[in-house]
């Protein structure tokens, strides 16, 4: 709008302009006529007076007189159209001084949205932070103590290879933690994965979407199982035949494997309901004092078995949040 308002503004300049130089010329065209007109009258008074030098040269005189006195007649003699042209004029000067002005204006208004703009998100800002800083201070935080295993051992048999993991959990937060579910997995090492870690990461995920599901809940300082010994809870996992003999194409006689355990503890808490929070962890399977295990041992005791850290003891898998 402002800009159609500068556009009008160079239009009425450019009349006003054109006016001015159009009345200058016909003042001047008029001045001119009535000159001629003047020097006429007054050589036909001398031819009938009997006409001498001395008295026409006076009226030239006086008629040169009269035309520098009389200069402002331009203006007396068409006032009005001075005063539109002024007008004019002013009316120009009042539409550029309020397209200067609403210039300023828009700049100021800008100026003004955007430091509030920066205010809203600096306050949006602030806030995250100190609801964050709540729930970082008021939460519930699972550790994964102790993770064994359960009933009679590692079992190979038509089915491929099943054990049972056992967990032991605290709650090292400030707040209950609540809908806590186990998760795990076992996994042979093979050619070309997918890995443990990969598959953590994906199955684990795909717990994060799911809805909570029907868990239990610790206090603060609390561990599970509280009253049971390590074992008597405990979480079976198995993995089938055709990843049993991937698993034992790496071996050099074709007859050993090395098998992982993976998975993760999900839960939530009170100042932070709707999302859940995970402790992951991935450990080797071995038998005591080798590293490969032999499908054709069938059914390995609890006592001749261990779990380690994966990844040699960098804890490869572990992860809180």
């Amino acid at each position: 709008m402002l800009k159609t308002f500068v556009i009008i503004a160079f239009m009425a300049a450019f009349v006003l302009f054109a006016s001015i130089i159009g009345m200058i010329a016909f003042s001047s065209e008029e001045s001119n006529t009535n000159n001629e007109k003047q020097p006429a009258i007054a050589e036909h008074s001398n031819s009938e007076s009997g006409g001498t030098r001395a008295n026409e040269n006076a009226s030239q005189h006086a008629a040169e007189g009269k035309k520098k006195a009389e200069w402002y007649r331009i203006f007396t003699n068409h006032l009005t159209d001075w005063l539109l042209v002024l007008f004019n004029g002013l009316l120009v000067a009042a539409t550029i001084a309020l397209f200067v002005s609403g210039e300023r204006n828009v700049e100021v208004a800008r100026k003004s949205a955007n430091a509030a703009k920066d205010s809203a998100d600096a306050a949006n800002k602030a806030a995250m932070v100190a609801e964050k800083t709540l729930i970082a201070g008021q939460r519930a935080w699972i550790r994964i103590d102790e993770i064994g295993l359960g009933g009679e051992g590692l079992a190979f048999d038509q089915n491929g290879a099943s054990v049972a993991v056992s967990f032991k959990i605290t709650n090292v937060g400030n707040s209950p933690a609540i809908n806590i579910t186990a998760h795990a997995w076992l996994i042979a090492l093979k050619h070309g994965g997918p890995f443990a870690l990969q598959e953590q990461q994906r199955l684990c995920s795909e717990v994060r979407k799911a809805p909570f599901g029907i868990g239990f809940t610790l206090f603060p300082g609390e561990t599970f199982p509280t009253n049971m010994g390590l074992g008597s809870w405990s979480l079976g996992t198995n993995t089938s035949p055709d990843e049993i003999k991937k698993g034992l194409e790496p071996s050099a006689d074709g007859k050993h494997i090395a098998l992982q355990v993976f998975g993760c503890v999900d839960y939530t808490f009170a100042t932070d309901p709707t999302i859940h929070h995970q402790t992951g962890f991935i450990r080797d399977l071995r038998k005591r004092g080798t590293v490969l295990l032999n499908p054709a041992d069938g059914i390995i005791p609890i006592d001749q078995l261990v779990l380690t850290d994966a990844g040699v003891g960098m804890g490869m898998g572990q992860y809180a949040d």
